[in-house]
């Protein structure tokens, strides 16, 4: 339902409030914002920061426009933003390279599929949610006695980025990994879930090569889009048989989560997995 009088500015504020301290999270860093009739510009997360770019979004300077309303028009807005930002490069040179369209509702595949055609992408509640729950999964995997320890994020494709870390306890070595795929118009499939697990193998191995003992591996990812029918039956056949001397994964410890449904639900299940858990110094 659409707000009018005072209850929709104070409503778009709050949304825009909590959209820029994401991207702050994210290691976004803002140029400017509320000129030129734009929300924000930011330039993408340097290689100083453990987040890297998230995959569907510009790879370069970027204009974010925040819309919480119930009815946004796609067409509309993508056709605004973009003529914001041909404005702005023109007059001031800007260098902003795409945009944004950031939205507290879910969009049709259709529509962002649109956007992105017209060089715009649309983060709507799932990518919000999957986003928001990587920051504060990153926090949970990256804590220690002596304080925030370095867990930088990795790149396994053009789709998935990754997390992992190895906790060093008296008489044994626990790690964490944490998959993010993030392509909202194709479907986490079997085959995309073997080439996950496939890509992982060797990034495991060079971690674990010179480490005395076994590695017992949590193992989540977490899927922006659906996840197809077969695929969680197949993670946990193929988790089974990826083990070897040096590494293997522990069954309760492993999950896959969709942020298409109930977007909010993935972190409250996968954050039992991570934490609470023994804190390695």
């Amino acid at each position: 339902m659409s707000t009018n009088g005072e209850t929709g500015p104070r409503l778009g504020e709050t949304f825009r409030k909590c959209c820029i301290e994401l991207l702050d999270d994210l290691g976004y860093v803002e140029k400017f914002s509320r000129k030129h009739g734009i929300d924000i510009t930011s330039d993408p997360p340097g290689s100083e920061h453990p987040f890297s770019r998230p995959p569907f979004s510009p790879s370069g300077r970027t204009t974010f426009e925040f819309k919480s309303d119930a009815t946004v028009n796609v067409e509309n807005e993508t056709t605004i933003l973009l003529d914001k930002i041909q404005k702005v490069n023109g007059k001031h040179a800007y260098g902003i390279k795409g945009g944004v369209l950031v939205t507290d509702v879910r969009l049709s595949e259709r529509s962002i599929e649109d956007a992105q055609k017209r060089k715009v992408f649309c983060w709507d509640i799932r990518t919000l949610s999957l986003l928001a729950s990587k920051v504060s999964l990153f926090r949970g995997i990256s804590q220690s006695e002596a304080g925030p320890v370095d867990v930088p994020e990795y790149k396994l494709d053009t789709w998935t980025t990754y997390l992992i870390r190895l906790l060093p306890y008296t008489g044994y070595i626990e790690g964490r990994i944490l998959a993010f795929y993030q392509n909202p118009l194709k479907t986490l499939d079997v085959e995309y879930l073997d080439e996950i697990i496939k890509k992982m193998e060797p990034n495991i191995s060079s971690r674990v090569r010179d480490l005395g003992g076994r590695v017992v591996f949590g193992f989540q990812i977490h899927s922006l889009p659906e996840i197809s029918e077969g695929v969680y039956k197949r993670f946990l056949k193929q988790l089974a048989a990826k083990s070897n001397a040096k590494w293997v994964f522990e069954a309760e410890k492993c999950d896959l989560f969709s942020y298409a449904r109930a977007p909010w639900s993935p972190f409250l299940q996968s954050s039992k997995g991570i934490f609470p858990w023994r804190v390695a110094k």
